[in-house]
C-alpha cells in the first residue's frame, strides 16, 4: 500500500511540545491518534499538550501498539492554551506518547 492510498487515520490536531532530558525543546505537530509514538532515546521529562486530544505519556515504547507504564496524562488543550505535564519528580523519563482516538475503526 502506498502512502497515497493509505486510509487516513485520526489526527491529534495541534502541537505536542516536550523537553528532552538534555534540555532540547521538540514538538510533534498533528501526530497520529491511537498509536504509540516513540520519543527520543534520551527521553523526556516534561512538556505541554496543545493538541485537541488527551495525551498519555509512558515510560516504555515497545511498538506502535504497545506503550507501557503510564507516567502522566495531559488533557487536550484549548485554543491558545495547552495542558502542561511532567513525569513524577521529572524522573523517570518518558519514552512514548499515545493520543486518545475517538474513532477506533480508523486508528
Amino acid at each position: 500500500m502506498t502512502p497515497a492510498s493509505a486510509a487516513p487515520g485520526e489526527i491529534a490536531h495541534g502541537d505536542f511540545l516536550f523537553n528532552t532530558k538534555s534540555g532540547h525543546s521538540l514538538d510533534l505537530r498533528n501526530p497520529p491518534a491511537g498509536k504509540c509514538i516513540k520519543l527520543p532515546d534520551e527521553g523526556s521529562t516534561d512538556g505541554t499538550n496543545l493538541t485537541d486530544k488527551t495525551a498519555h505519556i509512558f515510560a516504555t515504547f515497545v511498538s506502535a501498539t504497545d506503550c507501557r507504564q503510564q507516567l502522566a496524562v495531559a488533557g487536550k488543550g484549548t485554543p491558545g492554551h495547552g495542558t502542561p505535564w511532567s513525569t513524577p519528580g521529572f524522573n523517570p523519563t518518558a519514552h512514548a506518547v499515545r493520543f486518545d482516538c475517538d474513532s477506533p475503526s480508523v486508528c
